[in-house]
């Protein structure tokens, strides 16, 4: 019999035409969309802070420049603000809150044995 593994490797030899033409073009452009979309977000954030500055040095302020955690943190902010405009926030907020409990069940002991026993 032929095992598995080895049926998947002929079968991607054979077609591999198929798989580096349409799969790797799907792949491409699912990533620049990702990637356009949080370029997107991180440049109307940094533009619109560069604005406020602008504004803070006509007043005599000095100038502010941006950490990487803070633009985060505005893009989080951002992400709640949509989220809860389309009524999903709190869906979302349970999937997380489901995934950081089973990441910490991860690491609680399991019941200790007495030795008395």
């Amino acid at each position: 019999m032929c095992n598995l593994n080895h049926l998947i490797y002929r079968f991607r030899k054979r077609y591999s035409i198929i798989y580096e033409t349409n799969l790797n073009v799907e792949k491409q452009e699912k990533q620049l969309s990702v990637v356009a979309s949080a370029k997107l977000s991180q440049t109307a954030i940094l533009s619109e802070h560069k604005k406020k500055e602008r504004e803070a040095e006509k007043e005599g302020k000095r100038l502010y420049y941006l950490k990487q955690s803070k633009i985060w943190e505005k893009k989080l902010i951002e992400k709640y603000h949509k989220l809860k405009a389309a009524g999903k926030l709190e869906s979302f907020i349970d999937k997380k809150r489901k995934k950081n409990a089973s990441k910490d069940h991860r690491y609680v002991p399991y019941r200790c044995v007495d030795k008395d026993e």
